[in-house]
């Protein structure tokens, strides 16, 4: 349905996956999605954060929508609701290179 929404809309969304146990994924939260930077270059994008700390069936279909090992991954979801792939994070990413990476995804789409 959000997904729905934001392609309806045209708009980027970022699919966040997170975990309760995942250190990077804190670690991120606190150096990344925190900082006013971040807040201010995601403005007018979906932001979905995924909780797959339980490992249950949900947390397994969630990984599965999209194909994704474990947290923390992020997820680019184009305005025409197409996952941009080649540009999706998996593991730790610090707020530089999260800032240039969404740069070049947002210009790539």
């Amino acid at each position: 349905r959000e997904l729905q929404g934001a392609k309806a809309r045209g708009q980027w969304v970022l699919v966040d996956y997170y975990a309760d146990w995942c250190a990077s994924c804190k670690i991120m939260e606190k150096n990344v999605f925190a900082k006013a930077e971040t807040l201010q270059a995601l403005n007018g994008v979906r932001l979905l954060r995924l909780d797959v700390t339980a490992d249950n069936d949900a947390s397994r279909a969630l990984l599965g929508r999209f194909n994704v090992p474990g947290p923390p991954t992020l997820v680019w979801i184009a305005p025409d609701g197409s996952e941009r792939r080649d540009r999706r994070i998996t593991g730790e990413v610090d707020l530089e290179g999260f800032l240039q990476h969404w740069e070049t995804t947002r210009g790539s789409g």
